[in-house]
């Protein structure tokens, strides 16, 4: 339920409402002639006498989300800014107990205050929705994570003045924005969604952070984890040690892989090559799996080159990118309030529906969610429907009727027997990716 404010304190409707644990955060627009964003909080439960208002506004949705801590997705701030007159509001003129948003880590655990994928959100004239739902459906132009730092390129504008790009970003630590906003700015030639952008980003944050931090958040990041974030996006240096991830690309195809380096070595001629692991070896149901190093492949350090990318969706296994999901796939949910990543057991498909059947991380209970309401993290690299039902027979995960098995080679039904639900007959499919399923006939 929406936690209301004092009359006192919110004498117009909020524009936006976004419901958390603390409370919930009303977002207004301050008034018709300026961009202003003010977002209030009650915190809910303390008796009205002691209860403060938590108040952050500034003239910049990136200075705002740079208070809060969380990031106002597209759909809300273009509902802000075009708010109907009786939604405007300025909270410094009718709040008697507020304090800035500054106080809010030193006042309440962050969990409890920040908005999380199930929150409710309701905007003005709009069907109510999620947090996550909105922030699935704003999705950044290109993500770099790498442990508790994470950079999002969100956005990118024309520079008016010439043939450059000025990018948009969001740098995060611990799931809690701390610097936001626009200022790098890109040759035209630069892909924004490139290793090259997200350094940028990384550059601009530290230069404003130095010059003159807008926060204390901003102020401890600083402190004590600028050399941390700086180590973190340094290129390596040829030749690649050990651990750097790479981008291969084929020798004879247009395309390129990811993966890891393990070793590098010099040919009696000085030729340079580097003993690597493929992302997709990882993969449940990859033959070289539980192989590593013995069958891992080598590359000429002119196919080679460094990459600040994780291993993606679309070298995570021919699944992850298809319409069905298979044992072992990994996935994400975008506004479940129960669990926010599993893995799947089971796939079941009716007329106009898929369904998976996920296992929480954090839980022991199995949960079913239609397909539209999770996203792939990893695919599989399972050859054929035997390789999975051997697995699944392992995991004491038998058959159930309704359920569908896609591999790399074979899809399959699962239907009622005389003892039980069988697979159906396997519908063969090709091999698209030796790679990814090297035992392939296809290949021979």
């Amino acid at each position: 339920m929406t936690t209301p404010l004092d009359p006192a304190t919110s004498p117009v409707s909020p524009t936006v409402v976004l419901e958390t644990l603390a409370g919930a955060w009303h977002l207004h627009r301050v008034s018709a002639d300026s961009d202003q964003i003010a977002a209030v909080l009650q915190i809910a439960g303390w008796q009205d006498d002691l209860r403060p208002t938590i108040v952050g506004a500034t003239e910049s949705r990136w200075r705002l989300e740079e208070r809060l801590g969380f990031a106002l997705p597209t759909k809300v701030y273009d509902a802000l800014l075009h708010s109907a007159d009786e939604n405007l509001f300025d909270p410094f003129q009718h709040a008697a107990r507020a304090m800035n948003s500054e106080a809010l880590p030193g006042l309440l655990p962050a969990r409890t205050y920040l908005p999380r994928p199930g929150t409710h959100v309701i905007i003005a004239d709009q069907p109510g929705t999620t947090y996550g739902r909105l922030r699935h459906d704003d999705p950044p132009l290109r993500t770099w994570q790498d442990r508790s730092f994470r950079i999002d390129i969100v956005a990118t504008a024309p520079d008016p003045h010439g043939s450059q790009i000025q990018i948009f970003y969001r740098l995060w630590y611990d799931d809690v924005i701390v610097c936001a906003g626009g200022g790098p700015v890109l040759e035209g030639a630069v892909d924004p969604t490139s290793d090259e952008a997200v350094r940028e980003a990384a550059r601009h944050a530290l230069t404003e952070l130095s010059d003159e931090p807008h926060t204390d958040r901003q102020h401890a990041f600083w402190a004590e984890h600028r050399d941390a974030l700086v180590t973190a996006l340094a290129a390596p240096v040829a030749p690649y040690p050990a651990g750097s991830r790479i981008l291969v690309h084929d020798p004879l195809l247009p395309t390129v892989n990811l993966g890891t380096v393990l070793a590098h070595t010099y040919d009696d001629t000085g030729t340079l090559s580097y003993t690597w692991w493929p992302d997709v070896y990882n993969l449940p149901g990859h033959p070289h799996a539980a192989m590593k190093p013995i069958d891992a492949p080598s590359a000429d350090s002119d196919r080679v080159e460094p990459t600040l990318q994780a291993p993606a969706v679309d070298a995570a296994g021919a699944s992850a990118t298809q319409v069905i999901l298979t044992y072992g796939a990994r996935v994400r949910t975008i506004d479940d309030h129960h669990f926010t990543t599993g893995t799947v057991l089971r796939a079941f498909t009716s007329p106009g529906s898929l369904t998976y059947e996920i296992q929480p991380d954090t839980a022991d209970d199995r949960y079913r969610l239609p397909a539209e309401n999770v996203v792939p993290l990893a695919g599989t690299a399972w050859p054929t429907v035997y390789h999975v039902l051997d697995a699944r027979r392992a995991a004491n995960l038998p058959l159930v009727k309704d359920e569908i098995i896609l591999t790399l080679r074979e899809l399959a039904p699962v239907i009622p027997g005389q003892t039980g639900p069988v697979c159906a007959v396997a519908l063969y499919r090709p091999s698209l990716d030796e790679l990814l399923d090297p035992d392939s006939l296809d290949f021979q």
